[in-house]
């Protein structure tokens, strides 16, 4: 369908977003025989998961075959690129971001009447923020496990936890909370784009725990509410985002 859709347009120049998937590597083998250029969209990193020396030679001739140029998330990702054989001066950076001004704006707002919201969503005085699914590489038992023991270490009287998402660990998640008793904790669910800004607004810091993320637009989020981030090196955003000792510190997921 894609392949019969270019021959009808025929655009002199197609956007792919990755490689991975069949319909992806055919359109740009199209555009490579029609005299288009091909784009590449990626914020793969070499940190994302083990890599078979086969398949990265395998992935380092197609890219070099059958791409012009790429846009990418940031650092990351742009070192992954070069680490393939891409060309430095045909890689662009900044393709993951967010609506900075709509969430600046809305953080504005709280601060007005932070006590009037915090009465309102019933959340704690102070507390770390975590916003995502609940899935195995966002790394949250882990979490659930450093964070009880930052309780038991605190010598002031400790941050509560507000977790906001859902997913399909939900359940073995609280199962663990439950076995550590894990105090401080609240499960706010799910939340849209509307109610996510309050939540932001109101925390102490965000924390972004993943075993494996390739950017992490939660952090563009917070850092727009003016929140410190305490981010995962497995995070893309990392390199380009957050600057230990000026907005957050990074640590090692594990």
């Amino acid at each position: 369908k894609i392949v019969r859709y270019l021959k009808e347009a025929q655009p002199k120049i197609v956007i792919i977003a990755g490689y991975s998937l069949l319909p992806m590597r055919a359109a740009a083998n199209w555009a490579n025989h029609n005299q288009a250029k091909v784009i590449l969209l990626s914020d793969s990193q070499s940190i994302d998961k083990s890599r078979n020396w086969l398949k990265e030679l395998f992935k380092k001739r197609w890219v070099q075959k059958n791409c012009h140029s790429a846009f990418v998330a940031g650092a990351s990702a742009y070192n992954y690129l070069v680490q393939l054989g891409f060309e430095r001066d045909r890689i662009w950076r900044g393709y993951d971001v967010v609506d900075n001004d709509y969430f600046h704006n809305f953080y504005l707002d709280i601060c007005q009447d932070r006590r009037g919201w915090r009465q309102k969503l019933q959340l704690p005085e102070s507390y770390f923020l975590y916003v995502g699914r609940f899935s195995k590489e966002k790394n949250l038992k882990r979490f659930l496990k450093a964070y009880q023991q930052y309780r038991q270490q605190s010598s002031q009287k400790p941050c509560s936890l507000v977790l906001v998402g859902t997913g399909e660990e939900e359940e073995s998640l609280k199962e663990t909370a439950n076995a550590l008793n894990v105090k401080g904790i609240t499960w706010a669910g799910f939340k849209q784009l509307d109610e996510l800004p309050i939540y932001y607004s109101l925390a102490t810091a965000l924390v972004l725990p993943s075993l494996s993320e390739p950017w992490g637009l939660v952090v563009n989020e917070g850092m727009a509410c003016s929140l410190p981030i305490l981010c995962s090196d497995r995070c893309g955003c990392m390199l380009d985002l957050v600057f230990p000792g000026i907005n957050g510190c990074i640590f090692n997921p594990y």
